[in-house]
């Protein structure tokens, strides 16, 4: 019945509170269907309500970043991770703890996975301990080296966009043409040093 219809704590969308009740209640009663509609309802809301940072890959991160292009799309807060890590773990609270500030500043959340991202972690130089944060915006990389505290970390990307001046600021490098991506791997294979062809 509509009467049991109660808010979801992380997000505020309905979802009912006797979820069986409603499920089990005759198929011709109108409110019974209303019920059984708002079980679908709740159910597809909680998979929304499961807050996440937005995963990019070496397939992905260009076409959603356009970080060499200039960032048309916005500017990028992305944590360079991999799995298992436990402080990449909490990198990934602390940002999910600011996401609507980033994104009422036009900065995107995301992560991206060594696992699925090894052409971007060379792209990128991007060595030693894990994690790493990055800001992209307006072709420039800002690196964070600060502590992993959620305020600090908007306070860092805020001004960085918002000033264009910040830490460790570089160029976006471009992004590898398929002819040098062809060659790495024929040195590779032949294993020859990039000096040696």
């Amino acid at each position: 019945p509509l009467s049991d219809l109660v808010s979801c704590q992380p997000c505020g969308l309905a979802c009912c509170a006797q979820p069986e009740a409603a499920m089990q209640t005759p198929r011709r009663d109108p409110m019974a269907r209303i019920g059984r509609l708002a079980v679908v309802l709740c159910c597809l809301a909680q998979l929304g309500c499961r807050a996440e940072l937005q995963r990019l890959d070496d397939d992905s991160f260009e076409h959603q970043t356009q970080a060499s292009t200039g960032a048309t799309t916005g500017s990028w807060l992305v944590a360079f991770v991999k799995g298992g890590c436990g402080k990449c773990d909490e990198l990934s609270v602390e940002i999910l703890k600011v996401e609507e500030p980033l994104r009422e500043s036009y900065i995107l959340p995301a992560y991206v996975d060594q696992a699925t991202g090894q052409a971007l972690f060379k792209r990128f130089k991007l060595k030693g301990d894990l994690p790493i944060t990055l800001l992209f915006s307006k072709g420039f990389i800002y690196r964070y080296e600060g502590e992993v505290v959620a305020e600090r970390l908007l306070e860092f990307a805020t001004s960085a966009v918002e000033t264009g001046v910040g830490p460790g600021k570089v160029r976006v490098p471009a992004e590898p043409s398929a002819f040098a991506e062809l060659l790495a791997r024929f040195k590779a294979l032949i294993g020859m040093g990039h000096d040696e062809l």
